[in-house]
């Protein structure tokens, strides 16, 4: 997404001038702190990018992970990016990135000159590099390409069809990135909370949860993204309220955007849901 949440920080995708549409190739990285809303963000430029960067938090160490194209920048609230390139250039929009156990990450992305994408499992080296551990073929690559954890030592992938309009979910073994189930669903997915077995897709007025080892439907309801889910939540809008509700949707708390303006993202930091409008970051208790 673009926006993530760690340990009293958060990582966000943000405009560098607010007149420009966002995601386009001069968007900036704003390492908050939380914990002060007062402090100002810490702003880390970016060269111009093909792919809308993705971001995730490392429970590992504490770091931010952003792939921006085929390079990987780990973030600390102190200190200078880690930047390493990949060999890749990653794909999706935002670009597809995961973060597992041990501080291992699996990113969608492309070799120079292939039309056919792959999942690459990447884990912690000498000298804090990442380094990759195997790879799992795809197919033709499209930009709606999705990646989260889907428990059970699995890796769930979406990649759609050729319209970009309706995909797949492969579930992947963690160990080797071999095929363990697949199903359809009808659009990109938003988020995945593994723990409670659930996927959720957000699109054309309507929230989708389904099964994520096997994709039965659950539930739906009336609703938009940005979406976010974890620890049995997901958070979403729908009539320019936001929204929170269990993971069978059912409502929990609804209320108006924060300072009244549109949500970009969301991002749950444990029980705190962060919300990004423009040039702020609230947060929700």
């Amino acid at each position: 997404d673009s926006l993530a949440g760690g340990d009293g920080e958060a990582l966000a995708l943000v405009n560098r001038s607010p007149a420009s549409p966002p995601f386009l190739p001069h968007d900036d990285l704003a390492l908050v702190n939380t914990q002060n809303p007062g402090a100002r963000p810490r702003l880390l430029p970016l060269p111009p990018y093909l792919a809308a960067p993705g971001l995730v938090f490392n429970a590992a160490d504490g770091t931010f992970s952003a792939i921006v194209d085929a390079t990987l920048l780990t973030v600390a609230m102190a200190g200078q990016p880690r930047r390493q390139n990949l060999g890749l250039q990653a794909v999706g929009w935002p670009a597809a990135i995961v973060s597992g156990a041990a501080g291992a990450i699996y990113v969608i992305g492309q070799q120079a000159q292939a039309r056919e994408a792959e999942v690459v499992a990447f884990g912690p080296s000498d000298g804090a590099r990442q380094r990759a551990r195997w790879h799992a073929e795809l197919g033709v690559t499209h930009a709606g390409a999705w990646i989260g954890m889907a428990g059970h030592d699995a890796l769930a992938v979406y990649m759609p069809d050729q319209h970009d309009a309706a995909g797949t979910i492969e579930l992947l073994d963690l160990a080797g990135g071999n095929l363990k189930a697949s199903y359809a669903v009808p659009m990109p997915p938003s988020a995945a909370d593994a723990p409670l077995d659930r996927l959720y897709l957000a699109g054309a007025g309507q929230v989708r949860a389904l099964a994520l080892g096997s994709g039965g439907f659950v539930a739906a309801t009336p609703g938009d993204p940005p979406l976010a889910a974890q620890g049995g939540l997901v958070a979403y809008t729908h009539g320019r309220r936001l929204i929170i509700a269990d993971r069978f949707l059912h409502t929990l708390v609804s209320v108006p955007y924060p300072l009244d303006l549109v949500p970009t993202a969301l991002a749950w930091q444990s029980s705190r849901l962060l919300v990004r409008s423009e040039e702020h970051t609230s947060e929700l208790q």
